[in-house]
């Protein structure tokens, strides 16, 4: 039996990509919750009005105090508006991950995955909690992103 090396290196590299794929997938939910969400937060408070109240009781006189004040809550409320809008996307990506993960057959895989992912678990958490090693998790994980693959292009594709 001769071994082709060329068709070894191509399948190891096709591994990759597909691992490679679904891994930026995966972490796009950690993008969004621990980057984007805070970028979006942070800019809000910066943003919150010192004592949040405009007093319409009195004449409207045009100044530029009143309309920076009014131009300051108006730009909080965008800014919360953005995190509100945010938060529901994130919640969305979530469930759709955790969906696509429950696909999974093999039940280490799906607790790999939701550890990693969704849970936002490192690798040394990973290995404390589930009581293996760090070497077998990520062998287990790189076995899961093969497996999730099939089922992210469908859901990729598959949508009306």
């Amino acid at each position: 039996m001769k071994i082709n090396m060329s068709e070894i290196q191509r399948e190891s590299e096709s591994r990759k990509r597909i691992q490679q794929e679904a891994k930026l997938w995966l972490n796009e939910l950690y993008r969004m919750s621990k980057g984007e969400l805070k970028e979006k937060q942070e800019r809000a408070e910066r943003l919150k009005p010192d004592d949040g109240a405009i007093d319409y009781s009195k004449d409207k006189i045009q100044n530029a105090s009143t309309s920076s004040q009014e131009e300051r809550l108006l730009n909080y409320a965008m800014a919360v508006a953005a995190v509100e809008k945010l938060k529901e996307k994130i919640g969305r990506a979530e469930r759709e991950r955790c969906e696509m993960i429950d696909k999974l057959a093999d039940g280490y895989e799906r607790e790999i995955l939701y550890a990693r992912h969704i849970n936002f678990k490192n690798w040394n958490q990973i290995e404390k909690e589930k009581r293996i090693s760090v070497s077998t998790a990520h062998r287990i994980y790189n076995r899961a992103l093969e497996h999730i693959y099939p089922f992210i292009k469908e859901n990729e594709y598959g949508k009306p």
